[in-house]
């Protein structure tokens, strides 16, 4: 966790966010946060690198609030939002649970419940966010380039019981389930080819769908912006309206 910033840290943040304005909606999490609603005219996205929900079951979502990730005001800057979205866990589900799980000798789906259960006890332990404005985004469905068959089969299971999780959690926090879209998925549960942009992320067009379900839920108007999003030369400037 970061220490606490200096008063000169803390003048240069203020001046920073003095001249930011603010959209209507916050989204905060992993690279999908940043594709599926990076788009959306209404959403600032604050995309905090491959971090995992691993890491805010382990140590709190207050460790990515960082004077870097979101200015001086923290946490405060995102409850001034109308509504912040969280998403996190697929990074996990395709890169870390099936080894966790094989090393444990557990169940996909046992692994998958244990972090999801951990990330949302780290939530309510920590209470930093206005829950009625908060919705956690459901791990979104695996693409099946690069992947066997029995590797796709694993991660609807993984995603599935994460899913499973996050609602439940959702339900506990008193805060809202955002699913993944149903008109993403192809009749076998993985990404349609025609929303697949790399292998891991939807395209523009996905995420078209994607920021539809979230401006529905919050009670705004879809508004869009075709842009180039390259992940490799996200700052923190450009991603806050700093720069």
């Amino acid at each position: 966790m970061s220490s606490a910033p200096s008063a000169a840290a803390q003048a240069q943040a203020a001046a920073d966010l003095a001249g930011f304005e603010r959209r209507e909606i916050a989204a905060v999490g992993d690279s999908h946060a940043l594709y599926a609603f990076g788009y959306c005219q209404d959403v600032d996205v604050y995309w905090l690198g491959p971090r995992l929900m691993h890491r805010v079951a382990r140590d709190g979502l207050r460790s990515l609030i960082t004077l870097e990730d979101l200015g001086f005001f923290g946490e405060r800057h995102l409850a001034s939002y109308r509504a912040i979205l969280l998403s996190f866990g697929e990074i996990d589900a395709r890169s870390h649970l099936p080894r966790i799980a094989a090393e444990r000798a557990q169940s996909l789906e046992v692994a998958a419940a244990d972090v999801t259960g951990r990330f949302i006890d780290s939530l309510a332990a920590q209470d930093l966010l206005p829950w009625d404005k908060v919705l956690l985004a459901g791990a979104p469905a695996p693409s099946a380039l690069f992947l066997s068959p029995e590797e796709i089969q694993a991660q609807l299971t993984l995603r599935r019981a994460m899913n499973d999780g996050l609602r439940a959690g959702a339900a506990r926090l008193g805060c809202a389930y955002l699913p993944p879209a149903d008109a993403l998925i192809d009749a076998d549960g993985v990404l349609a080819s025609r929303y697949d942009l790399d292998g891991v992320h939807t395209n523009y067009d996905g995420a078209a769908i994607s920021t539809g379900l979230l401006t529905e839920r919050v009670g705004l108007p879809r508004r869009l912006e075709s842009r180039d999003i390259d992940i490799l030369q996200m700052t923190v400037a450009n991603r806050h309206g700093f720069g």
